[in-house]
C-alpha cells in the first residue's frame, strides 16, 4: 500500500488536487446583532449538512456573557442549504440576542478552507475553531480557556484544548498522540487516549503538554494562525488537518497543550449526518482519509519519529 501510494496513487492525486481549477471566491459576509468593538477571541464555526446546530448553540451561549463580549463568526460551507440558512440566521438572531456573522463562499471548502475564510474576516487576538456540535456543559468557559491560555505565554504555547465528551458523559477528547496502524501499512494516525472510558474529574489537575488536539475545539493566537498560514488546504474535505496545524506550531518551537479540567460535549461527527447517503459516502470517507493519512505521513513521519511524539 506504501509504494502504491507513494510512487502512484497519492503523488498523482496530490498533484490533481494542487492544480485543480478554483472559482473566484468572493465572501458574502452578514452581521445580526450588534458586533463588539474590540473582540478578544474569534469564535470560527463552519457548518455543513446539519446547519440546525446553529440554533442549539446560539441557545447555550444565550445565557453566557462572555458569548455576548467576544466574536461568533459562523461559515456556511453548504451551498446546498444557503436559502434555509438565512432564514435560520433571521429567525435565530431575534430570539437568542447574542450578536454573529456569517461567512458565505458560495462553494465547498472544505473544513481547512471553511476556517481559513472564518479566520480571514476574524478580528480577535485569540482564535477559537469550534465544531458547530461542540456544545457548553456550564457558563464561562471561554473566559476560562482564555486565562489558561495566557497563563502558558511563558511555556511558549501554541495550542490548547479542552476535554471534550459524549452524551453520555464518557471522553471523547482528552488530546491526540500518534500511534501506527498496522492496516494501513503502519502509517501514523491521530489516537485519542482514553476515547469511551469514564469521565474522572480532574478540575484541579494542570494543562498537560500533549502532541496534538482536536480541531473540534482548539485555541491559538491570530498571530500564531497566521505565521503557519494557517490550516493546510491541501488535505481533501477533512482528517489530519488539526494535527498538521499542530505539528506546524511544534516544528516552530511551540507546545501544546490539553486542559482537562475545561470541560464541553462533543457530539462528533453528527454535524455531517443529514447529508450522507451511507454507503456511497462510507467509501469516499475511506478513500479520502487514506488518502489524507498517506498526505500526513508524507510531510510528518520523519519528524514525529526524530521528536519522539
Amino acid at each position: 500500500m506504501r509504494s502504491i501510494l507513494n510512487n502512484h496513487i497519492g503523488s498523482t492525486v496530490r498533484t490533481l488536487w494542487k492544480s485543480r481549477e478554483r472559482p473566484e471566491i468572493e465572501k458574502i459576509v452578514r452581521e445580526y446583532g450588534v458586533q463588539v468593538e474590540n473582540p478578544e477571541v474569534s469564535i470560527i464555526v463552519p457548518l455543513y449538512g446539519r446547519i440546525d446546530f446553529l440554533k442549539y448553540q446560539l441557545a447555550l451561549f444565550a445565557d453566557d456573557p462572555d458569548l455576548k463580549q467576544n466574536e461568533l463568526i459562523y461559515v456556511l460551507d453548504d451551498p446546498r442549504s444557503y436559502d434555509e440558512f438565512l432564514y435560520l440566521c433571521d429567525s435565530q438572531s431575534s430570539i437568542f440576542e447574542v450578536p454573529f456573522k456569517t461567512v458565505y463562499t458560495g462553494i465547498n471548502q472544505g473544513y481547512a478552507g471553511a476556517n481559513n475564510s472564518g479566520v480571514s474576516i476574524a478580528r480577535g487576538r485569540l482564535l477559537l475553531l469550534l465544531n458547530s456540535d461542540v456544545m457548553p456543559i456550564r457558563t464561562g468557559w471561554l473566559s476560562s480557556l482564555v486565562n489558561v491560555y495566557d497563563s502558558l505565554t511563558e511555556e511558549n504555547v501554541g495550542v490548547i484544548g479542552p476535554k471534550l465528551l459524549y452524551g453520555n458523559g464518557s471522553i471523547q477528547h482528552a488530546g491526540m498522540k500518534f500511534v501506527r496502524y498496522g492496516l494501513w501499512d503502519n502509517f501514523w494516525i491521530n489516537d485519542h487516549p482514553n476515547k469511551g472510558q469514564p469521565n474522572f474529574s480532574e478540575s484541579n489537575s494542570r494543562p498537560k503538554k500533549i502532541s496534538a488536539v482536536t480541531g473540534a475545539c482548539m485555541m491559538v493566537t491570530r498571530e500564531l494562525y497566521d505565521q503557519v498560514s494557517g490550516l493546510d488546504e491541501e488535505y481533501i474535505a477533512g482528517d489530519y488537518e488539526d494535527s498538521d496545524f499542530c505539528l506546524k506550531l511544534h516544528a516552530q518551537g511551540r507546545e501544546n497543550y490539553y486542559i482537562p479540567h475545561i470541560e464541553l460535549f462533543h457530539l462528533e461527527r453528527q454535524s455531517l449526518s443529514l447529508s450522507q447517503t451511507q454507503e456511497k459516502d462510507d467509501l469516499w470517507k475511506f478513500r479520502r482519509s487514506l488518502y489524507n493519512c498517506w498526505l500526513y505521513n508524507h510531510k510528518w513521519e520523519e519528524y514525529i519519529l526524530k521528536n519522539n511524539l
